[in-house]
């Protein structure tokens, strides 16, 4: 279990440290990078040094030095284009490549939050963290950290050869330079709130369009296509607003600075040629003063408006490292039970409610054996998925304990244990891809033999043979082009191929006809005789089959024999 931190830590020495963190394996081409964009900067200084001596040999009327200089600048401009060109190239390489690994850990990171936890975010706030965030957080490295270095050294060379034509000149060019590095630090604190509000914004918009897109059908059945765009267009504006205030401010920003650097460019140009009006310096040195204060005043203004762009680049690092502040399932392996085979499950007392809401289970104490049938009867909100997610420890009891049996041994359910249950749940939960993709999800090494038993035991042979590619037929998401009840039988086919002891059925037979449906639990009793069903339904034709029969009402758990008896009855 990883050990919280404050909201304070995130935004402060981990957030910087984090930073550091996600070069490790990248930070010989980020050198590389740097070392390109630094050579491409003072191949900029040197073809001032140089054009200096061309005009000024060709005022001298001395055409071998010119010939000599003007040669030199043609392979400088050859050298420019294509470190710029090579710079390009790496710049792309590496960003993609820190994108995918960047991606990848976070993803992983998400996939082991605590169930409950990772709920509390929309699908969209994610998807905006994965994309965007993490988009901003590599522009740190591979583009803005290169610039400000380049920028650097530009600011020192250009200043040192200056200095070296003309300390007065060189000295005059730095201290017009406006003082914005303070004023962007101002700059890029105001735009790290905005960047926080409009990352928000942008998530709230995705996850809205995300759900509109998998609720299409309803929208379309209640006619409420222009209410839920009147949603859209409300967020958008949102986004937009966002959006335009972090404009205006940096371009209010940019102007500031703009006026900035041109004033002192204006009044470093006057001055330079008051000093050759009083014949103190060449023509030369004058075309070289007027480059090299560019590349004096240059840096310093491209430094004031990076400043704004790492402090709003730090917003995207505590949005991802946000995640590092929720619970992490603990899939500590237990060695003792690792060949062992479970024989039963005991819960005690179980306890366990929703916020500050009501409670949903109430001291719930059952015993289920290996081998069992069980059904869970109850009417809807009462707590049987509940009890399946507990279960499947994607919950974890507020009090009692939930133990796995093995033989004369018990521990507390755990993640680990997760490999022990199938699940097949009540919504449709396939993804796009081939059909064999989607059974081979529960087990990847399943031989033809296993894929054909789960396939008969689900009723689904007819369905597969009707298919001209068969088990390679590719389906849409969530299993667009099946019907209800044959997207139910491949979950319940992708469920059997996982071989775990206990297999939880959430209205698994919901979409079936009763003649499929009977005959598809004697299928799994038949195929699978060992395996511990358990089952949430409504239908009472299961009931024939089940060892036990349990009822949850308010909260309670407690026998149903007499409905079983009903229905045997009849």
């Amino acid at each position: 279990m990883k050990k919280l931190m404050s909201k304070k830590d995130i935004s402060n020495l981990k957030a910087l440290t984090w930073l550091l963190k996600c070069t490790k394996a990248y930070r010989l081409s980020i050198f590389i990078l740097v070392v390109l964009n630094i050579a491409v900067t003072l191949s900029t200084v040197f073809v001032a040094i140089v054009s200096r001596s061309i005009i000024d040999s060709a005022v001298e009327k001395s055409a071998n030095q010119a010939i000599k200089g003007i040669v030199i600048m043609g392979v400088l401009m050859i050298f420019q284009m294509l470190a710029n060109s090579l710079v390009s190239f790496k710049t792309i390489q590496v960003r993609e490549l820190m994108r995918n690994k960047l991606q990848l850990n976070f993803i992983k990171q998400t996939y082991n939050i605590e169930w409950l936890a990772i709920n509390k975010y929309k699908a969209g706030d994610i998807q905006t963290r994965i994309n965007s965030d993490i988009r901003n957080i590599i522009e740190v490295w591979v583009s803005i950290l290169p610039k400000v270095i380049s920028l650097i050294v530009q600011l020192i060379s250009a200043f040192a050869v200056l200095f070296y034509f003309d300390a007065v000149l060189a000295i005059f060019a730095f201290v017009i330079s406006p003082a914005t590095v303070v004023i962007s630090w101002f700059i890029g604190k105001r735009l790290k709130e905005i960047q926080h509000q409009f990352q928000k914004a942008e998530g709230a918009f995705c996850s809205f369009v995300y759900e509109s897109l998998q609720n299409i059908v309803i929208l379309k059945v209640f006619k409420s296509i222009q209410y839920n765009l009147n949603q859209v267009i409300a967020l958008q504006k949102q986004k937009l607003y966002l959006e335009m205030n972090r404009t205006k401010f940096s371009v209010l920003a940019n102007l500031v600075l703009g006026i900035g650097y041109r004033v002192g460019f204006f009044i470093a140009f006057a001055f330079g040629a008051f000093r050759i009006s009083l014949n103190e310096i060449t023509f030369g040195t004058f075309t070289a003063f007027l480059q090299l204060v560019g590349q004096i005043q240059a840096p310093i203004e491209g430094l004031s408006r990076t400043i704004p762009q790492v402090v709003s680049s730090l917003a995207s690092v505590e949005r991802i490292l946000e995640f590092e502040l929720l619970e992490t399932e603990s899939i500590d392996v237990n060695k003792s039970i690792i060949n062992m085979m479970p024989s039963g499950i005991t819960l005690n007392k179980v306890t366990f409610g929703y916020g500050q809401g009501s409670q949903v289970l109430k001291n719930v104490s059952v015993q289920i054996k290996a081998g069992e049938t069980i059904a869970l009867l109850g009417t809807s909100g009462e707590g049987k998925t509940t009890l399946i997610r507990i279960l499947l420890s994607l919950l974890k009891p507020q009090s009692g304990e939930v133990l796995m049996n093995f033989g004369n041994l018990s521990f507390a359910l755990s993640a680990y244990m997760r490999r022990y249950f199938s699940y097949v749940p009540q919504s449709k939960s396939l993804f796009s891809g081939s059909i064999e993709y989607n059974l081979k999800l529960a087990n990847q090494e399943a031989t033809e033999e296993e894929l054909n038993k789960a396939i008969s035991a689900s009723c689904l042979n007819d369905f597969m043979n009707r298919l001209p590619e068969g088990i390679n037929t590719v389906i849409g998401e969530r299993g667009i082009g099946l019907s209800e009840g044959q997207a139910q039988r491949l979950i319940i086919a992708r469920a059997l191929l996982h071989n775990a002891p206990f297999l939880i059925l959430d209205e698994a037979t919901s979409a079936l006809d009763s003649g499929t449906e009977e005959k598809l639990i004697t299928n799994l009793k038949y195929y699978y005789p060992e395996t511990t069903i358990i089952a949430i339904t409504h239908r009472t034709s299961i009931l024939r089959i089940c060892d036990s029969v349990y009822s949850i009402t308010n909260g309670h758990l407690t026998s149903a024999y007499d409905e079983k008896k009903a229905v045997c009855n009849a």
